[in-house]
């Protein structure tokens, strides 16, 4: 497992250890196997973590879990239709799993009518149940759904390449950066939403058990954002983040520094 990915696996830990996983999330990435070891983790007869030997864990790498509805669409849109299907299925009694989990890759191929229909389905999601939405695209979803999910980044594997802790804090204390290279402005933006979603963490739970990259907890303790304005802030780097390589760079640095102007 990726060191990075292990992160997040050790932070679902802790979360499921304090009982404290969510009923709704929203991981930024597409990792969809990522996704499927967390759900082997709370659901888990062996281990703390998951031990891929049990049942549990079998029938869900194989994807064949009777609580387990996956949703894979790649290109085409998913439709109402399909947000009926889920419903249904959220409502089942669970069959053998402490957690009955529903996973939508690529969300924001919803239709409009499908994400104001799924819209019903996060506000009455059933308990000892986890909807989880995937997709690389949180500017195409509706916002409204987005803010009924705990937002979780799967990072990619350059993110803090090229790039310290020291760059990230002197650009939040100046708001100042000039790059042309898209490509490491998109590296710079996954450092600072791996931050800012550390910090919001940290004033969650004032812990560092928790936090996914145990670097940024020299950073997270000068910052003074609110937990809305440190959330209001990860959900426009997000937005940024998705729309790198549709626009122009200096735009995106200019959109950055008024992210971080509370």
């Amino acid at each position: 497992m990726e060191d990075k990915n292990k992160e997040i696996i050790d932070y679902f830990y802790f979360l499921n250890k304090h009982n404290r996983i969510n009923a709704s999330y929203f991981f930024c990435g597409n990792n969809l196997e990522l996704v499927l070891d967390i759900v082997k983790l709370v659901n888990c007869a062996e281990s703390e973590y998951f031990c891929d030997n049990c049942d549990n864990c079998i029938k869900i790498s194989r994807r064949i879990h009777p609580d387990i509805l996956i949703v894979d669409s790649d290109k085409s849109n998913i439709k109402i239709e399909t947000v009926r299907e889920v419903q249904k299925f959220l409502h089942f009694k669970n069959f053998q799993s402490r957690f009955k989990a529903l996973i939508i890759n690529n969300a924001h191929l919803f239709t409009e009518a499908a994400s104001n229909a799924f819209l019903k389905t996060l506000e009455e999601s059933p308990s000892n149940s986890m909807i989880i939405l995937v997709s690389r695209r949180p500017d195409l979803m509706l916002p409204t759904i987005l803010s009924r999910c705990k937002k979780i980044y799967i990072p990619y594997h350059e993110e803090n390449k090229g790039f310290s802790f020291t760059d990230i804090l002197e650009f939040i204390k100046k708001k100042e950066i000039n790059m042309r290279d898209r490509k490491s402005l998109s590296v710079f933006v996954a450092n600072l939403i791996s931050v800012m979603r550390d910090y919001i963490s940290f004033r969650i739970y004032t812990s560092t058990e928790n936090l996914i990259n145990k670097g940024s907890y020299e950073i997270i303790t000068t910052l003074d954002y609110s937990l809305s304005e440190g959330q209001r802030i990860l959900d426009d780097l997000l937005r940024i983040y998705a729309a790198i390589d549709n626009v122009n760079v200096n735009l995106a640095c200019n959109l950055l520094k008024l992210t971080f102007q509370v």
